[in-house]
């Protein structure tokens, strides 16, 4: 993702903290470049307070992960998704963008399937990402269907877009904008910390 960020921003972004509680993948992949892209890496579990201060960064992206998290700060549940989000607020500059991005509520791994068939059935995929597509495919599925599984069960906070927006809002972001990815699977918010707090 960051790799993707540096990239599509033509230079424009000067720093990029890539954050994670394993390294090792992005430590490897930054090993390949010749010139490498100014992506800082740092570990963080998302789980405790953020290791960076208040108003650091102008923008952050979490994909797939902050309602993954079952636990913030002790807190479980819903109380910990505010926690996520207030911390993501204090963490951004005034003026700041949040990208995120979450399995729908009702998230179901049959309707994710049937229309993504195309891709996974055809050889032309796997010979230009060079990995075998099919493969990928059940392993994703095998995954998306424990976040199925654990959504339903309450596990992980997946919600509607209103009560997002509610814990989005009262943690101070303003100007919720959504999409969606994954053949509908998948929502995409983007928030703003006001220039003025």
């Amino acid at each position: 993702m960051s790799e993707l960020i540096w990239q599509k921003s033509g230079g424009k972004v000067k720093e990029i903290w890539a954050t994670d509680i394993i390294l090792a993948p992005a430590k490897n992949r930054l090993s390949q470049f010749k010139n490498p892209p100014p992506i800082k890496l740092k570990y963080a579990d998302l789980q405790e307070k953020s290791p960076f201060p208040d108003d650091f960064f102008g923008g952050i992206v979490g994909n797939y992960i902050f309602t993954l998290l079952v636990e913030f700060e002790e807190q479980r549940g819903i109380e910990a998704l505010k926690g996520i989000f207030q911390e993501m607020f204090q963490t951004l500059k005034p003026g700041g963008t949040l990208v995120w991005s979450t399995p729908r509520k009702d998230v179901s791994n049959f309707q994710g399937l049937l229309p993504s068939l195309k891709y996974i059935l055809n050889p032309l995929r796997s010979l230009k990402y060079k990995v075998f597509v099919p493969a990928t495919a059940i392993k994703t599925l095998k995954y998306t269907r424990q976040i199925e599984r654990k959504g339903k069960e309450g596990i992980y906070s997946l919600l509607t877009k209103e009560e997002y927006e509610e814990i989005l809002i009262s943690a101070g972001f303003v100007n919720p904008e959504w999409g969606t990815a994954f053949f509908g699977q998948c929502l995409v918010n983007k928030v703003y910390k006001p220039s003025v707090v």
